[in-house]
């Protein structure tokens, strides 16, 4: 997995050194909390192993809405999950209302206000807009755009690049044609081909034959690099899945479907059978 990531992207021997020892990428001075706003019967538990109990070796543990519960009391910075619709979820966006202006012990405690006791919360809630005031907490509110503050210039003088950068650009190897040395083998990069006017050839080719590469290809086939003398009939049940998923997507690419990227993740342990299927596939589709 960590060499497929690598292969896709550059990874910083920092970033690797975090995921390897399982340590956050960033610290803040503030603590944001995520708060699961489901109902309290439909959040999941959480279970821990107790080592010295052989009567009991799995305890469950707190929920995330029961730690809250028992939370102290310092600044947080919330990170609202999931965000009801107050038109089409109007029973849990009164819920969630009620659960961040009214402390309670038990869920149902936020359906009685001042000895009056609601059958819904969006009664309750409604009682609450009418009946309390409290501070915006930004629920559900549909987060704004700013405008773009950049102005497209006219002017041709903004256009041209600084002469200090152009200067920064010289720094560089090969850069300055003051100091450059002149390798005649490089094609594009010597003295001649620098000085040359090219614009006059610009749009002189009318037509650019864009199948040359398969022409070529067919025409001076190269030899396989991986070689299997397995077949599709002899994998397991998830390595034929796997084989079937991306030979059906090569082929739709043939047939000019266009279907979208397809992403793959194999993982497993040492000698499952990962080389073996990917071996075969690469064989197939060459």
């Amino acid at each position: 997995m960590m060499n497929h990531l690598i292969g896709e992207r550059d990874w910083s021997a920092q970033e690797v050194l975090h995921f390897l020892l399982d340590l956050p990428l960033q610290a803040s001075s503030r603590v944001t909390i995520t708060m699961d706003c489901r109902p309290e019967t439909d959040q999941p538990a959480n279970f821990v192993n107790v080592e010295d109990q052989d009567d009991e070796p799995v305890r469950r543990g707190l929920s995330s809405l029961e730690k809250y519960k028992r939370r102290a009391t310092p600044q947080r910075v919330i990170n609202y999950f999931p965000i009801y619709d107050a038109e089409k979820q109007p029973e849990d966006f009164a819920r969630v209302k009620l659960m961040l202006y009214h402390p309670f012990r038990a869920i149902e405690n936020a359906l009685d206000f001042e000895g009056i006791s609601f059958t819904s919360y969006m009664d309750a809630y409604a009682y609450c807009q009418l009946s309390c005031s409290h501070e915006g907490d930004h629920y559900g509110e549909k987060l704004v755009q700013p405008e773009s503050t950049h102005e497209e210039s006219d002017n041709e003088n903004d256009l041209t690049i600084p002469d200090s950068w152009e200067a920064l650009a010289r720094q560089l190897p090969n850069r300055d044609d003051a100091t450059r040395v002149e390798d005649p083998d490089l094609l594009g990069e010597r003295t001649i081909d620098r000085e040359m006017d090219w614009s006059t050839h610009i749009g002189t080719h009318d037509y650019i034959q864009t199948d040359f590469w398969a022409l070529m290809k067919e025409d001076f086939p190269r030899p396989s690099i991986v070689d299997s003398s397995a077949s599709p009939e002899s994998l397991e049940t998830q390595q034929r899945h796997l084989y079937d998923l991306v030979i059906h997507h090569y082929k739709q690419h043939l047939a000019g479907q266009n279907p979208s990227q397809l992403l793959v993740n194999v993982d497993g342990r040492a000698g499952t059978g990962k080389s073996h299927v990917l071996m075969l596939i690469t064989s197939d589709l060459e």
